[in-house]
């Protein structure tokens, strides 16, 4: 079913102080994530890595912030994508995409929120710099509440101060 067909939903959700997240752009493509950004405007999008194949796409996602919620090892045992070394998180941060890590589902793929964090570190080589920025893209990705976000960001910048013994400076994709 087309995103258009739900967007009153996600309109009465978001009337009722909900977020919203959706899948779109594992299997179906380019054109689901811009029917799904046109239409329902969710919070977050779910995987979204068909977002990599469309420079335009990727600009719209930096500039309109919209976080992807993704689950590299899910994408690779599913079949979306070939093999992890393949998977275009790389492209989707350089890209200046918020790009968030999560399980999808854990009891089905075996995985954790902290293995997926430790298979990108080891697969991509991302550096300290990169696997901060991706945990704090979670806590904006997350529907915790909003002083639990300012919260976390808080300890964040208080323990980035104390390990440079400086102000904190914003994280960079390294």
């Amino acid at each position: 079913m087309p995103a258009a067909a739900f967007a009153g939903v996600y309109l009465r959700a978001r009337a009722l102080g909900l977020r919203t997240s959706v899948h779109a752009g594992e299997w179906d493509g380019v054109e689901s994530l811009r029917e799904a950004l046109d239409h329902l405007r969710p919070d977050r999008i779910d995987h979204g890595i068909a977002a990599a194949e469309d420079p335009r796409l990727l600009a719209r996602l930096a500039e309109d912030a919209a976080a992807l919620w993704m689950a590299p090892a899910s994408n690779v045992d599913t079949g979306a994508v070939d093999a992890i070394e393949s998977h275009p998180l790389p492209r989707l941060l350089d890209a200046g995409v918020c790009v968030a890590l999560g399980a999808d589902d854990p009891l089905l793929f075996s995985t954790t929120t902290a293995r997926e964090h430790a298979l990108v570190r080891e697969k991509f080589g991302f550096g300290a710099r990169t696997m901060a920025l991706l945990g704090e893209n979670s806590w904006r990705a997350s529907f915790s509440t909003a002083d639990d976000r300012r919260r976390a960001f808080s300890r964040n910048d208080s323990v980035r101060r104390l390990r440079r013994g400086g102000p904190s400076q914003p994280s960079v994709v390294s």
